[in-house]
């Protein structure tokens, strides 16, 4: 067996290791998430409001809008539960913290009052300066990081082209 072939069975076995830790962690969370599920009565109107208020979000966040929830629901549906944990965190990046409790999320009484912090929030400029901060922020860096390696690449080309004349 060549030395690629070693190196290649090797990456190849990294790879595998990689994605079965990616799909250990994945499930542990979704294991997690599910024990922790805020339990109560939720209407499928009010769950529909507050997937209509995430969904507003998903511009902003650059996540995929969620399809509405059928029928009352005795658990908060993982999905929801995911992105307002995601927009809560942001928030509180920002330093505008959303004032809930998951644990005690039990009605639709609980559910209006998120809907609400979530209107609310839609229409704080401050918020929403944040997150094209941000969110486009990280683009910059990126840029400038792959321009410098190009030219580390030229460089070196140069470099190589300079060494093959001086042979010559």
């Amino acid at each position: 067996m060549s030395m690629n072939q070693m190196d290649m069975g090797n990456q190849e076995e990294m790879r595998n290791q990689m994605e079965n830790a990616g799909r250990r962690i994945d499930f542990e969370v979704e294991t997690t998430m599910a024990m922790e599920l805020p339990q109560g009565k939720y209407s499928e109107n009010m769950l529909n409001k507050l997937v209509d208020a995430l969904n507003k979000f998903a511009p902003m966040m650059e996540f995929t809008a969620i399809d509405k929830v059928s029928g009352e629901q005795t658990q908060m549906p993982l999905e929801l539960v995911q992105l307002i944990m995601g927009i809560a965190g942001a928030a509180e990046e920002a330093d505008m913290a959303l004032q809930i409790d998951l644990s005690e999320m039990e009605s639709d009484r609980d559910v209006a009052s998120l809907v609400g912090q979530l209107e609310s929030l839609l229409k704080n400029a401050e918020f929403k300066k944040f997150l094209e901060e941000d969110v486009f922020g990280d683009e910059e860096p990126v840029e400038r990081e792959m321009e410098d390696e190009v030219a580390v690449e030229r460089d070196a080309e140069e470099d190589l082209d300079e060494m093959f004349a001086r042979r010559v």
